[in-house]
């Protein structure tokens, strides 16, 4: 699995540097707007890829392979998670991120998240359709408990989320469908986005004053789509600060999910 995925690291390489010149873009306008970290501390820069990676910790199924960094590897039943050994502030905060989703078998499961937790950097929730977040279905028992996650799922796992649907998620709930407690299930059909399709996205996850925007772009078709909700992230966590960074799991189906490039800057 990892020498196709080094393949695919190669074909998609023109792709990985357009997206990251757009990350330099970003951060630069972090910066001139004044929102910028309030220390060194508050900077996980990956804009270069993760060959040099000891700054995070890598649990279950997830590992680094060369400069991508992957929370499954196209195995069956895996959960994976990376995040940062330090907990940065929360309370604003700017990501941004390339990643791909490729088989794996045919067709792919189950997804990934971008999530935000006070458990320390092994926190690791369950496989399948929990994506290594919560339960693969609503009502199982929480998988980590103080945190919010982004989620970008491939696979309906027979509770109505479809096969193509980000979200945001809290509690260690099953990052499924919209339940009690703010969860906000975000479909992904008729948007230009589909996360099916193998190409390489971008996301930018921005937080301020309560807001959480979510912009993804695929940087093959340039198709873009953005939504903001309302959620207190630090009420979520318990605190001003968290660990960052990425979960992914894979049941009866596969898929290799990478993460290729990432910034993240914090601030109080």
């Amino acid at each position: 699995m990892q020498n196709s995925s080094m393949a695919y690291r190669s074909k998609r390489e023109p792709q990985v540097w357009t997206a990251y010149a757009a990350t330099i873009v970003a951060a630069l306008a972090w910066t001139l707007l004044g929102a910028g970290p309030t220390s060194a501390a508050e900077v996980i820069d990956h804009s270069a890829g993760f060959g040099n990676h000891s700054d995070l910790t890598a649990n279950g199924s997830a590992t680094f392979v060369g400069t991508d960094a992957e929370v499954t590897d196209g195995g069956f039943g895996e959960a994976g998670s990376i995040f940062s050994n330090d907990a940065v502030h929360i309370v604003k905060f700017n990501s941004t991120f390339t990643f791909s989703i490729v088989p794996g078998t045919s067709p792919m499961a189950d997804g990934m998240t971008f999530t935000i937790q006070s458990s320390g950097p092994t926190a690791l929730g369950p496989s399948g359709g929990g994506l290594g977040y919560g339960p693969d279905s609503p009502g199982g028992s929480p998988g980590i408990i103080k945190s919010v996650a982004i989620k970008f799922d491939i696979f309906d796992f027979g509770t109505g989320e479809g096969n193509d649907s980000s979200g945001v998620f809290s509690g260690g709930r099953s990052p499924t469908v919209s339940q009690a407690g703010g969860d906000i299930l975000i479909g992904l059909k008729g948007t230009g986005i589909d996360l099916n399709s193998q190409d390489l996205m971008e996301g930018l996850i921005s937080y301020q004053g309560g807001n959480l925007t979510v912009t993804l772009t695929d940087t093959t078709t340039g198709a873009s789509f953005s939504k903001t909700v309302s959620v207190d992230i630090p009420l979520a966590v318990g605190g001003d600060t968290a660990n960052v960074g990425f979960t992914g799991g894979t049941g009866g189906l596969s898929a290799v999910q990478a993460i290729h490039t990432w910034t993240f800057r914090g601030g109080k």
